[in-house]
């Protein structure tokens, strides 16, 4: 019998720092992820996404910070991965663009670099998505707080 690793989602705001090497006019959403539940050694579990719109441009998104928390320990996350896709919250079809370790104890900053370039009007959803160990302690959380400062 498969354990599960749960985790919690709390959405607030965007959670994501954008460091861009222009000073566009840029519009940051955040769509629902609907809380759930992540066996263990699966991979690409969407735990957060963001909508950026460029109304102005161009702009070149250089890293993106952000923040988990909750109860996991050293062992419940292999990796956390960054992903990007124009049309949905979706790893289908979307593009990798950078990734961690996730081999810390909760709470774990990261900043991670990645490298995308926008025109004016360009849009789509940065996605954040983790993957388990195949021994992760079971009934551990993750959370992610919208308006926690990474």
């Amino acid at each position: 019998m498969k354990k599960r690793f749960y985790f919690l989602l709390i959405l607030i705001a965007s959670i994501i720092t954008i460091a861009a090497s222009a000073t566009p006019k840029i519009t940051l959403t955040t769509p629902t992820i609907a809380t759930g539940t992540f066996n263990q050694g699966t991979n690409n579990n969407i735990v957060y996404a963001v909508k950026i719109k460029v109304t102005s441009g161009p702009v070149s998104v250089s890293s993106i910070m952000f923040n988990l928390s909750g109860s996991f320990d050293a062992n419940d996350i292999d990796n956390v991965s960054i992903y990007f896709n124009s049309t949905a919250v979706s790893i289908n079809g979307a593009s990798y663009y950078g990734g961690a370790a996730g081999t810390f104890a909760a709470p774990h900053s990261y900043n991670i670099s990645i490298g995308k370039s926008f025109l004016a009007t360009d849009s789509g959803y940065f996605i954040i998505a983790l993957n388990t160990n195949a021994t992760a302690t079971d009934n551990h959380t993750v959370h992610i707080k919208g308006d926690t400062n990474p």
